[in-house]
């Protein structure tokens, strides 16, 4: 079997898993809102449901809200990534770590701060009514306003370390060119670097807009009734009204719009990218030119440098808030979440830990999560190496495959599983559980040993095979060993992916509730420090993770090194 075909082999198990349980009942879900039910093809369900004046406020509702969080999620994002950038040695590493912790913390868990931070007796109430911006409490949460500052801070890692990636791939020494003949470094940030910035913004804006667009976890738990959205709409017409064929129907809209902004910021980067390189000038860059940056070179030398730090400071105080405010409540009474706690007590861990109801949940959630990580490890593994190796015309299909289910809105990809897995009695059993979460992680932990396995030096596997070594044998004992920390890695990547689902256990568990179904209902029915205390052990666990990871040689080097560039065809 020559090196072509043995690659384009390894990542048969991968693709066809996710293609199976992911892309088959997705276009099955999809190709229901167009077939009429004595067979052929109608237009019906979309007819009704673009005369729905009530879906079409919806839509708009929830199309401008993910707009407006992906802009603000980039504004602040921005400063973080750039610092990050500039930063070296182990406070890089350091630093990362920081801006993964929330990316990596369950987002149930940041929901519930939220929740409790917001809530019309909580602390954020209680502080503006004493310093007097408000007369009595304001419902910040379950409301438009919860929502979005729960979207823009749960989102916000991912466009840092998107931002931060495409940062790292600018060379410095332009700017320094351009500081060299005269500009200020104000200006040569403005016209150098920021400009070559655009594509990272452009890739980061539209990702955020893509996942706040189906976003489910979020509306549900901090928006009020007031402001329901898309994907809270998909869900209601398929699991209550049990309507599969109009649900599918709003999931086409909801693709359509979810593509139509990212495409045309791609074309009008496309554009902008060819005007630059004619040297074609508009009329507001003259301006910015003539007037703006004349008042920018008169600023101090060190102005930039300064304010990008506060900014990324506040930033990344704004990210790491809600896990301080959590672990403090969990130490709280049971029945009262304040900010300080009323008194200190250990009776939360003490409830969870021997009562039944919290734990059972928890067992399994770690069982789930634990296999789906050793499916995602063993077969986004070998993809990720089939991938790297492979030169097949084919290798980019089979990578958007795999990335499909991270990209595209997460509340259509579990519905059309729930759909899917209801017809073929997989509802309601742990194989069901398993297999669902199991299709977006193996693309998750292609996506992080992919990076690794390009970095072995593929001669390495040619001088072993030279002598006398089969593949497997140099691919056991020669890429293996280099690329076990990238293995586990995207192991705890995938088993946090797994253990942090809601939307897929939510709508097929049944009786076989995860510990994320269990905190969600609970919070649902009242705000207690129950769900602190399994969100503070989940931190706790992360943090140690972090730690050893930071403290070892081999993943301190990991953490600090430069990113490498993500495989073509993603995100």
């Amino acid at each position: 079997m020559g090196q072509r075909t043995l690659a384009a082999a390894l990542t048969l198990p991968g693709v066809l898993f996710v293609t199976v349980l992911g892309l088959w009942p997705l276009a099955d879900f999809l190709l229901g809102s167009v077939t009429a039910p004595g067979g052929g093809l109608t237009d019906a369900h979309y007819r009704q449901i673009l005369s729905d004046d009530l879906f079409i406020t919806i839509a708009a509702r929830t199309t401008l809200l993910a707009a407006g969080v992906a802009a603000l999620t980039v504004m602040l994002a921005y400063p973080l990534a750039y610092w990050l950038m500039r930063q070296k040695g182990a406070g890089k590493g350091l630093l990362i770590a920081l801006v993964a912790l929330p990316y990596l913390t369950s987002v149930l868990v940041r929901v519930y701060a939220w929740e409790a931070l917001l809530a019309l007796n909580g602390p954020l109430n209680g502080l503006l009514l004493r310093l007097g911006l408000f007369a009595s409490p304001r419902l910040l949460g379950h409301s438009l306003f919860g929502t979005t500052v729960g979207m823009v801070h749960i989102l916000c890692p991912i466009a840092v370390l998107t931002l931060w990636s495409q940062l790292e791939k600018i060379d410095p020494s332009q700017r320094l060119v351009a500081e060299s003949l005269g500009a200020s470094t104000l200006r040569a940030f403005l016209t150098v670097f920021l400009p070559q910035s655009f594509p990272g913004l452009a890739t980061a804006g539209s990702l955020v807009y893509v996942l706040a667009l189906g976003a489910y976890v979020i509306p549900a738990a901090l928006g009020g009734t007031k402001g329901l959205l898309f994907a809270q709409l998909v869900v209601d017409e398929a699991t209550q009204l049990l309507d599969w064929e109009a649900s599918g129907a709003m999931g086409v809209l909801m693709l359509v719009v979810a593509a139509v902004p990212v495409i045309l910021l791609k074309g009008a980067g496309l554009i902008l990218q060819r005007r630059r390189e004619r040297g074609d000038t508009s009329r507001l860059q003259d301006v910015i030119d003539r007037h703006l940056h004349p008042m920018l070179d008169r600023l101090p030398v060190g102005a930039l440098r300064v304010g990008f730090a506060a900014a990324a400071v506040s930033v990344l105080i704004f990210l790491l808030l809600p896990e301080l405010v959590v672990l403090v409540f969990s130490f709280g009474p049971e029945k009262q979440v304040s900010l300080p706690p009323s008194s200190w007590t250990l009776d939360g861990y003490r409830t969870v830990l021997s009562d039944t109801a919290w734990r059972a949940p928890a067992e399994r959630s770690i069982v789930y999560a634990a296999l789906d990580a050793l499916i995602a490890t063993l077969c986004g593994t070998l993809a990720a190496y089939g991938f790297a190796r492979g030169t097949w015309h084919w290798r980019q299909i089979g990578v958007a495959v795999l990335l499909a289910p991270l990209v595209l809105p997460e509340i259509v990809v579990a519905i059309s599983f729930f759909v899917f897995a209801t017809k073929n009695q997989l509802a309601g059993t742990d194989l069901g559980i398993v297999l669902g979460q199991a299709v977006g992680a193996i693309g998750l932990v292609a996506l992080v040993v992919g990076p690794v396995v390009a970095a072995v030096d593929i001669n390495l596997e040619y001088a072993a095979q030279a002598c006398g070594a089969s593949r497997i044998r140099a691919f056991r004992d020669i890429v293996v060993p280099l690329i076990a920390p990238g293995i586990v890695v995207g192991f705890l990547y995938g088993f946090l992916h797994a253990f942090d689902n809601l939307v897929t256990p939510l709508f097929i568990a049944g009786t076989r509730s995860t510990i994320t179904v269990k905190m969600f209902l609970s919070m649902q029915e009242q705000l207690t420090s129950l769900p602190a205390v399994i969100a503070s052990l989940l931190i706790f666990a992360l943090v140690a993770g972090l730690t050893v990871s930071l403290t070892s040689r081999r993943g301190a080097a990991l953490w600090a090194t430069k990113p490498a560039a993500l495989p073509e065809g993603s995100p």
